[in-house]
């Protein structure tokens, strides 16, 4: 009998202290009817911007992530979520079809008053619709709030077993996941500028072949170090493809379940022969239009939007920021500048051999380039190259201090952290006299490189660079924008707070503010939602970014006359939008349309606002990002945007992006793409 007693008092104790430690829900109080059948909760941080996000892991809930906006609240917030089982006691407006799932949504930290909108991802089995006779486009998502409200749904991508859908919502509250026939002859109410399940093309470009490698262009997007899945980069079968706005998957959360989006189509490319090589920037000609690939329609696939994005502000149930609020400059016709190359264009290159750099610095007429290397031998005759210097990104060495002491260490210790030593930057600076060194970019995108912690790896490099060449020019440290993160989430440090830790922390220990002869800058309007990123908002990202670095250094006594460089300037999503391939990789592929006309109107509308504003602004010198990317096979970094050239080897002959830019740099007739890709006259 005392046998048995011990043997339950253990059991007891044993589910007590498993009880005790399984998070249990606090915020979510389900209504008569129904009771809690799967549960998650997590804390949120907050950005600066009012966004936050949440990824569902439990396979019983059918919510998969979730986004929030809110009013200008950073701090964290705890969410919970919940899949309910039953059905409500009280229902006033009775759902019309069959339900698949409640889930309820509570947070704490921040409430409806303050959530402008919350953006929800979920999924459903397609075995679920098939055995009940419903199409995808019948599934709707219902909140219950002095009644059940039907909300904007639309599909947003399928696996093989499930078919993805978003919805917006101005709130929180009990969800119902309603499928309904009745819903067929009209459908869901989808967002502007969303067509559900049609299928996507993408634009057929020449293939990466065999190029140097080159690191990667500002990104900011924390993607998952889970290796992709190599692609194709010739000829593919086109399959199912997902809608334009598949939400950013950042590393730092966990990814979703597989099922969260659908292998795409891909397009059959050709290599295109090599033309004779010229020495002279080409003449005025109508570039040739990388022709277009139509993928064969997949059934279940999703199309995308047949036009440029709105601008910022307008209505539309699809969630959207507010308009940029910094009064732009007028953006002035530029005067008249004479035929030859402009000094204040530059480009960055994607080759590395001084034949080719001269070949591709000719093509655009531009004289400046950066390649995001040091090496300084292939620069080729005429040409005027700013040299980089990189240094480990290691989050453990910045995490622990390890370069805090960088300046009093040996060589020998130097090398061992995997930075150029003392006597490496001395000789390389005297071996090319009077050279532009650019010293790293975009630190803030490293969560772990803060500003205080660069101070000391910022005085070793250029402190050793101007004792090997004491007529040496020092470029700072590019920002990666400066208010404007992204859109919809980044886990960035904005610009503007690197920057301030970084002099603060420099002067404190040095006595003086940083050294710099420019301020650097790199500038990307990040945009996974609003697709493609082109035009009149995603301009004035730019713009706004640039003015805001200007208005900081005029506040500064030491840097109101120190030029601007934009180290960087282009944008992610040329297409209609894109998805990863295979899902939750990290591999971004490209869906729909490469919008030429509305590139090329990001193009002018920077380069007018540049000219018109570069004495006032002292901006002395941009550089447009890149002469070549695979824009079609952006691989982990997310690339899908200008590229000026239709190849990446001698020979390849500018496209009208690379034409819109050529002409302005040597003061040409003004010209721009049209839809097609073709180069025309800009009005």
């Amino acid at each position: 009998m005392s046998r048995w007693f011990l043997i339950a008092a253990l059991a007891a104790l044993t589910l007590a202290v498993a009880c005790s430690r399984a998070p249990t829900p606090r915020l979510l109080m389900p209504a008569n009817g129904f009771e809690i059948g799967a549960f998650e909760s997590k804390t949120l941080d907050i950005s600066s911007e009012g966004m936050a996000q949440m990824f569902i892991s439990n396979a019983a809930i059918a919510f998969v992530h979730i986004s929030f906006e809110a009013r200008d609240t950073a701090g964290t917030a705890r969410v919970e979520v919940a899949r309910l089982l039953g059905e409500p006691a009280r229902n006033p407006l009775a759902l019309v079809g069959d339900v698949f799932q409640y889930v309820e949504v509570a947070a704490e930290g921040f409430e409806d008053a303050e959530i402008r909108s919350v953006t929800l991802s979920f999924a459903v089995p397609k075995r679920w619709l098939e055995a009940n006779g419903y199409e995808p486009d019948s599934i709707t998502l219902a909140r219950l709030s002095d009644g059940w409200t039907s909300l904007s749904t639309w599909v947003n991508g399928q696996s093989s077993s499930h078919i993805r859908f978003r919805a917006v919502s101005p709130g929180l509250s009990v969800f119902a996941i309603v499928a309904s026939r009745t819903s067929t002859a009209s459908g869901p109410r989808v967002p502007r500028g969303f067509r559900p399940l049609q299928a996507a093309r993408v634009p057929t470009v020449t293939p990466m072949r065999s190029v140097p490698s080159s690191p990667t262009p500002a990104t900011a997007l924390m993607v998952p170090t889970a290796s992709p899945t190599a692609r194709p980069s010739a000829t593919a079968e086109a399959t199912a493809t997902i809608g334009a706005t598949s939400e950013w998957i950042p590393a730092s959360p966990p990814n979703p379940t597989p099922d969260s989006l659908a292998p795409v189509a891909t397009a059959t490319v050709a290599l295109k022969p090599t033309p004779t090589v010229t020495s002279v920037p080409a003449p005025e000609t109508t570039a040739t239009a990388i022709p277009e690939a139509s993928a064969t329609a997949t059934p279940g696939a999703t199309a995308t939007p047949d036009a440029a994005p709105e601008p910022i502000g307008t209505t539309g149930p699809a969630p959207s920021p507010s308009p940029p609020t910094a009064t732009p400059d007028p953006i002035a016709t530029p005067t008249a500048t004479p035929t030859g190359p402009d000094d204040r264009f530059g480009v960055v290159l994607h080759s590395r051999s001084q034949s080719d750099n001269a070949y591709f610095l000719d093509q655009l007429g531009v004289r400046w380039y950066l390649d995001l290397e040091s090496d300084m031998s292939q620069v080729p005759a005429g040409a005027s190259k700013v040299a980089y210097l990189r240094v480990p990104v290691g989050a453990s060495e910045w995490g622990s201090e390890a370069y805090d002491g960088v300046n009093e260490m040996s060589d020998d210790e130097v090398a061992a952290l995997g930075v150029l030593t003392a006597t490496e930057l001395e000789q390389m600076a005297a071996a090319s006299p009077g050279t532009t060194w650019y010293l790293f970019g975009e630190p803030n995108k490293y969560g772990f490189i803060t500003g205080a912690r660069f101070a000391p790896m910022f005085h070793h490099l250029s402190s050793h660079i101007r004792a090997g060449d004491p007529t040496a020019k020092i470029v700072s440290p590019s920002l990666l924008n400066w208010d404007w993160t992204c859109y919809q989430l980044c886990y960035y440090e904005p610009g503007k707070n690197w920057i301030a830790g970084f002099i603060s922390a420099y002067e404190s220990r040095y006595g003086a503010k940083p050294d710099v002869d420019a301020w650097a800058m790199d500038t990307y309007p990040i945009d996974w939602v609003r697709t493609p990123n082109a035009g009149v908002p995603h301009a004035q990202i730019v713009i706004d970014q640039i003015t805001g670095l200007r208005d900081y250094l005029a506040t500064i006594p030491e840097y109101a006359g120190t030029p601007i460089w934009i180290t960087e300037i282009s944008l992610h999503v040329g297409y209609d939008g894109w998805t990863q391939d295979p899902p939750g990789s990290g591999n971004f592929v490209p869906v729909g349309d490469y919008h030429w006309d509305g590139l090329s109107d990001y193009i002018i509308r920077v380069l007018d606002w540049l000219e018109a504003n570069s004495s006032s602004k002292n901006i002395e010198r941009w550089f447009f990002y890149k002469t070549w990317r695979d824009v079609a096979n952006a691989s982990t970094d997310g690339f899908m945007g200008i590229s000026f050239l239709d190849g990446p080897d001698v020979g390849a002959t500018l496209n009208c992006l690379g034409e819109t830019y050529r002409h302005r740099a040597l003061g040409l007739s003004p010209v721009k793409c049209d839809a097609t890709g073709a180069t025309v006259p800009a009005d």
